[in-house]
Protein backbone atom coordinates (compact mmCIF):
# COMPACT_ATOMS: atom_id res chain seq x y z
CA UNK A 1 0.00 0.00 0.00
CA UNK A 2 1.54 3.27 -1.08
CA UNK A 3 1.12 6.51 0.82
CA UNK A 4 1.88 9.86 -0.82
CA UNK A 5 2.20 12.86 1.33
CA UNK A 6 0.48 16.07 0.32
CA UNK A 7 3.75 18.10 0.27
CA UNK A 8 5.40 15.54 -2.01
CA UNK A 9 2.45 15.48 -4.35
CA UNK A 10 2.42 19.23 -4.64
CA UNK A 11 6.09 19.21 -5.56
CA UNK A 12 5.31 17.28 -8.74
CA UNK A 13 2.67 19.71 -9.88
CA UNK A 14 4.03 22.29 -12.29
CA UNK A 15 2.84 25.77 -11.57
CA UNK A 16 1.32 27.69 -14.47
CA UNK A 17 3.59 30.38 -15.89
CA UNK A 18 2.61 33.83 -14.78
CA UNK A 19 1.79 36.25 -17.57
CA UNK A 20 4.72 38.38 -18.52
CA UNK A 21 4.57 41.96 -17.33
CA UNK A 22 7.54 43.04 -19.37
CA UNK A 23 6.89 44.83 -22.65
CA UNK A 24 9.38 46.25 -25.13
CA UNK A 25 9.09 49.79 -26.42
CA UNK A 26 10.51 49.66 -29.99
CA UNK A 27 10.75 53.46 -30.26
CA UNK A 28 12.74 54.38 -27.15
CA UNK A 29 14.35 50.91 -26.75
CA UNK A 30 13.39 50.68 -23.11
CA UNK A 31 11.50 48.17 -21.03
CA UNK A 32 8.08 49.12 -19.69
CA UNK A 33 6.48 47.34 -16.76
CA UNK A 34 2.76 46.89 -16.51
CA UNK A 35 0.80 45.50 -13.64
CA UNK A 36 -0.92 42.14 -14.32
CA UNK A 37 -3.18 40.06 -12.13
CA UNK A 38 -1.22 37.42 -10.20
CA UNK A 39 -2.59 34.09 -9.21
CA UNK A 40 -1.00 33.82 -5.79
CA UNK A 41 -1.37 36.73 -3.35
CA UNK A 42 1.76 35.56 -1.51
CA UNK A 43 3.93 35.74 -4.64
CA UNK A 44 2.05 38.76 -5.96
CA UNK A 45 3.31 41.33 -3.47
CA UNK A 46 6.90 40.15 -3.93
CA UNK A 47 6.62 40.51 -7.67
CA UNK A 48 5.06 43.96 -7.33
CA UNK A 49 7.92 45.05 -5.07
CA UNK A 50 10.45 43.81 -7.62
CA UNK A 51 8.67 45.66 -10.42
CA UNK A 52 8.60 48.90 -8.42
CA UNK A 53 12.30 48.49 -7.64
CA UNK A 54 13.15 48.02 -11.33
CA UNK A 55 11.02 51.01 -12.27
CA UNK A 56 12.79 53.23 -9.75
CA UNK A 57 16.19 52.07 -10.98
CA UNK A 58 15.27 52.78 -14.60
CA UNK A 59 13.97 56.26 -13.69
CA UNK A 60 17.16 57.06 -11.78
CA UNK A 61 19.33 55.90 -14.70
CA UNK A 62 17.39 58.13 -17.07
CA UNK A 63 17.91 61.12 -14.78
CA UNK A 64 21.63 60.40 -14.54
CA UNK A 65 21.92 60.23 -18.33
CA UNK A 66 20.09 63.54 -18.72
CA UNK A 67 22.22 65.32 -16.11
CA UNK A 68 25.53 63.91 -17.33
CA UNK A 69 27.65 66.61 -19.07
CA UNK A 70 28.57 65.80 -22.62
CA UNK A 71 31.55 66.91 -24.61
CA UNK A 72 31.03 68.93 -27.81
CA UNK A 73 32.23 65.94 -29.88
CA UNK A 74 29.57 63.59 -28.51
CA UNK A 75 26.85 66.17 -28.27
CA UNK A 76 27.37 67.52 -31.77
CA UNK A 77 27.16 71.16 -30.76
CA UNK A 78 29.58 74.04 -31.06
CA UNK A 79 31.19 75.83 -28.16
CA UNK A 80 29.66 79.21 -27.51
CA UNK A 81 31.76 81.88 -25.80
CA UNK A 82 30.15 84.24 -23.40
CA UNK A 83 29.99 87.86 -24.42
CA UNK A 84 32.57 90.03 -22.66
CA UNK A 85 31.27 92.35 -19.97
CA UNK A 86 32.59 95.33 -18.00
CA UNK A 87 35.43 97.48 -19.26
CA UNK A 88 36.74 94.59 -21.36
CA UNK A 89 33.74 95.14 -23.62
CA UNK A 90 34.20 98.92 -23.30
CA UNK A 91 37.73 98.73 -24.69
CA UNK A 92 36.58 96.53 -27.55
CA UNK A 93 33.87 99.06 -28.46
CA UNK A 94 36.26 102.03 -28.16
CA UNK A 95 38.94 100.22 -30.14
CA UNK A 96 36.80 99.21 -33.09
CA UNK A 97 34.95 102.52 -33.39
CA UNK A 98 38.19 104.44 -32.94
CA UNK A 99 39.84 102.37 -35.64
CA UNK A 100 36.97 103.14 -37.99
CA UNK A 101 37.19 106.85 -37.17
CA UNK A 102 40.90 107.14 -37.83
CA UNK A 103 40.70 105.06 -40.99
CA UNK A 104 38.14 107.53 -42.30
CA UNK A 105 40.40 110.40 -41.21
CA UNK A 106 43.24 108.83 -43.18
CA UNK A 107 41.06 108.76 -46.28
CA UNK A 108 40.19 112.43 -45.75
CA UNK A 109 43.88 113.35 -45.54
CA UNK A 110 44.53 111.42 -48.74
CA UNK A 111 41.72 113.33 -50.40
CA UNK A 112 43.30 116.66 -49.31
CA UNK A 113 46.47 115.51 -51.02
CA UNK A 114 44.60 114.44 -54.12
CA UNK A 115 42.75 117.74 -54.54
CA UNK A 116 45.82 119.86 -53.71
CA UNK A 117 44.12 121.76 -50.88
CA UNK A 118 46.36 124.68 -49.93
CA UNK A 119 45.09 124.78 -46.33
CA UNK A 120 46.78 121.41 -45.94
CA UNK A 121 49.60 121.38 -48.53
CA UNK A 122 51.00 124.92 -48.58
CA UNK A 123 54.55 125.38 -47.38
CA UNK A 124 53.42 127.52 -44.46
CA UNK A 125 51.05 124.78 -43.32
CA UNK A 126 53.72 122.11 -42.93
CA UNK A 127 53.15 122.04 -39.15
CA UNK A 128 49.45 121.38 -39.70
CA UNK A 129 50.19 118.54 -42.08
CA UNK A 130 52.59 117.00 -39.57
CA UNK A 131 50.11 117.29 -36.68
CA UNK A 132 47.32 115.68 -38.65
CA UNK A 133 49.58 112.85 -39.77
CA UNK A 134 50.74 112.19 -36.20
CA UNK A 135 47.18 112.35 -34.88
CA UNK A 136 45.98 109.86 -37.48
CA UNK A 137 48.84 107.42 -36.85
CA UNK A 138 48.60 107.56 -33.03
CA UNK A 139 44.81 107.25 -33.09
CA UNK A 140 44.85 104.13 -35.25
CA UNK A 141 47.61 102.57 -33.12
CA UNK A 142 45.82 103.29 -29.84
CA UNK A 143 42.60 101.85 -31.23
CA UNK A 144 44.37 98.58 -31.93
CA UNK A 145 45.89 98.66 -28.42
CA UNK A 146 42.41 99.04 -26.94
CA UNK A 147 41.19 96.01 -28.86
CA UNK A 148 44.15 93.94 -27.67
CA UNK A 149 43.66 95.08 -24.08
CA UNK A 150 39.96 94.24 -24.17
CA UNK A 151 40.69 90.74 -25.46
CA UNK A 152 43.36 90.22 -22.79
CA UNK A 153 40.95 91.24 -20.02
CA UNK A 154 38.38 88.74 -21.31
CA UNK A 155 40.80 85.85 -21.81
CA UNK A 156 43.50 86.18 -19.11
CA UNK A 157 42.64 85.54 -15.48
CA UNK A 158 45.63 87.62 -14.36
CA UNK A 159 44.00 90.71 -15.92
CA UNK A 160 40.75 90.55 -13.99
CA UNK A 161 38.68 93.70 -14.03
CA UNK A 162 39.14 94.48 -10.34
CA UNK A 163 42.92 94.60 -10.84
CA UNK A 164 43.00 96.52 -14.09
CA UNK A 165 40.65 99.41 -13.33
CA UNK A 166 43.43 102.01 -13.10
CA UNK A 167 45.16 100.75 -16.24
CA UNK A 168 41.84 100.87 -18.09
CA UNK A 169 41.20 104.50 -17.13
CA UNK A 170 44.72 105.54 -18.09
CA UNK A 171 44.49 103.79 -21.45
CA UNK A 172 41.13 105.36 -22.29
CA UNK A 173 42.35 108.81 -21.31
CA UNK A 174 45.53 108.37 -23.33
CA UNK A 175 43.51 107.24 -26.33
CA UNK A 176 41.62 110.54 -26.27
CA UNK A 177 44.36 112.96 -25.25
CA UNK A 178 47.28 111.79 -27.37
CA UNK A 179 45.75 111.85 -30.88
CA UNK A 180 43.33 114.60 -29.88
CA UNK A 181 46.23 116.86 -28.88
CA UNK A 182 47.92 116.37 -32.25
CA UNK A 183 44.70 117.06 -34.16
CA UNK A 184 43.81 120.15 -32.12
CA UNK A 185 47.35 121.42 -32.42
CA UNK A 186 47.08 121.21 -36.20
CA UNK A 187 43.77 123.03 -36.52
CA UNK A 188 45.19 126.39 -35.38
CA UNK A 189 48.88 126.95 -36.00
CA UNK A 190 50.99 129.98 -35.17
CA UNK A 191 53.62 130.46 -37.82
CA UNK A 192 55.51 127.20 -37.87
CA UNK A 193 54.35 126.09 -34.44
CA UNK A 194 51.30 123.98 -33.57
CA UNK A 195 48.38 125.32 -31.57
CA UNK A 196 47.70 125.06 -27.84
CA UNK A 197 46.15 121.63 -28.22
CA UNK A 198 49.65 120.20 -28.44
CA UNK A 199 49.91 120.49 -24.63
CA UNK A 200 47.49 117.58 -24.33
CA UNK A 201 50.02 115.27 -25.96
CA UNK A 202 52.46 114.96 -22.99
CA UNK A 203 49.57 114.21 -20.62
CA UNK A 204 48.19 111.54 -22.93
CA UNK A 205 51.62 110.01 -23.45
CA UNK A 206 52.22 109.83 -19.68
CA UNK A 207 48.89 108.11 -19.08
CA UNK A 208 49.56 105.66 -21.89
CA UNK A 209 52.97 104.76 -20.45
CA UNK A 210 51.41 104.24 -17.01
CA UNK A 211 48.72 101.97 -18.43
CA UNK A 212 51.25 99.82 -20.29
CA UNK A 213 53.45 99.64 -17.17
CA UNK A 214 50.57 98.42 -14.99
CA UNK A 215 49.58 95.77 -17.51
CA UNK A 216 53.18 94.59 -17.92
CA UNK A 217 53.60 94.26 -14.12
CA UNK A 218 50.33 92.34 -13.77
CA UNK A 219 51.17 89.95 -16.62
CA UNK A 220 54.66 89.34 -15.21
CA UNK A 221 53.32 88.51 -11.74
CA UNK A 222 50.55 86.36 -13.14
Amino acid sequence: MFTIRMGTALSFVRRPAAPSNRQSDPINHRVCFTSVPLASPVLGWRREVAILHLQSQWTQNQKNLMNKPQSPETEGTTIECEAPSGFGRLHLVVGWWGLLLFLVLGMVLEALHAFKIGWYLNVGNEARRLMFTLGHAHGALLSVINIVFGLCVVQLSSLREDRMALASRCLLAGTVLLPGGFLLGGVYIFGGDPGLGIFLVPAGAGLLILAVLLVAIRVTRG
